[in-house]
């Protein structure tokens, strides 16, 4: 996993942010942070809480291993506790950062550097980024109202050339409207200028094949 600085999206921020019901948007100098509030996902805190319980076993086993009596010959009695209890520490430890490592998945639009990350925040305010995609692989961002729960819709990213999505944040039509429309003049932008670059790099391929009139 790549971890991100605790400003996320560029250095600083702008204003206060832009909230409502069901998220809320910070502006920064690089672009923007769309924030969800309200609860976690069940799909994300059930299996947490499953890591962190596994976890304190498995660290707890790492120690007990070192303390259990043998009747092997000592030299491998600490080379099987040694294995055996880096062994465990190794997973415990991975499941116990997997465990705090937060609950609420956050997007970062980042303009500079033309790309989307996935970003979920631990409760030291640490960020790990678990997904980002550049401007040119999104195909389009627009409400699925297929996944609406409670009258709400969720806005969403389509991958480019596929029929993947990728949520972005859930809420009623009218919140998420202004919001779809602004990612997608971003997107829309950001296309835009490359497809101007593209076309100046064939020319410039063209002009050097062309042979010299005499």
């Amino acid at each position: 996993m790549h971890k991100t600085p605790r400003q996320g999206v560029g250095a600083g921020r702008i204003g206060r942010p832009k909230s409502n019901k069901t998220h809320e948007i910070e502006e920064t100098y690089a672009g923007y942070i769309i924030r969800p509030r309200g609860g976690a996902s069940l799909s994300i805190v059930i299996p947490q809480m499953i890591a962190g319980f596994l976890g304190s076993i498995f660290a707890m086993l790492s120690l007990f291993s070192l303390m259990l009596p043998s009747n092997v010959a000592v030299t491998d009695v600490l080379a099987i506790k040694i294995a055996a209890a880096l062994v465990m520490a190794v997973l415990g430890g991975l499941l116990l950062w997997y465990a705090t490592r937060g609950t609420a998945v956050q997007v970062h639009v980042d303009k500079r550097m033309e790309e989307v990350r996935e970003v979920i925040t631990n409760r030291t305010g640490r960020n790990t980024i678990i997904a980002n995609y550049g401007f040119d692989a999104i195909g389009g961002v627009h409400l699925d109202r297929s996944k609406s729960c409670d009258g709400q819709a969720v806005l969403v990213m389509r991958r480019r050339n596929s029929s993947v999505t990728v949520p972005v944040t859930a809420g009623s039509e009218e919140d998420l409207i202004e919001l779809r429309d602004r990612m997608g003049r971003d997107l829309l932008l950001s296309g835009t200028r490359e497809h101007r670059r593209n076309d100046l790099r064939m020319q410039a391929q063209n002009s050097t094949k062309m042979p010299l009139v005499a």
